[in-house]
């Protein structure tokens, strides 16, 4: 497993849904049009399964996420840790 972090305009109604449905129980929402998903794959994998490749559920982008430091939502932190194993 890897952990990705996607970033879509706070305006792309679609996304969340998208991946809410593909990857229910393995996501974080960080923020507004930001998340973070625990999954097998590459960002182009990723990226084609939500919807962003074509631009059916809109504008993104997927990264692979090796490391991280900020401060955000409590909740946040354990989840991370958890999944970037």
């Amino acid at each position: 497993m890897a952990l990705f972090a996607i970033i879509a305009p706070p305006d792309n109604a679609r996304i969340g849904p998208a991946i809410e449905s593909n990857f229910a129980g393995k996501f974080m929402r960080a923020w507004n049009g930001q998340w973070f998903i625990s999954a097998s794959g590459t960002p182009q994998s990723i990226s084609e399964q939500l919807g962003i490749a074509d631009g059916s559920n809109g504008a993104g982008i997927v990264m692979v996420v090796a490391s991280y430091w900020g401060r955000a939502n409590p909740d946040l932190w354990p989840w991370l840790s958890s999944e970037l194993k």
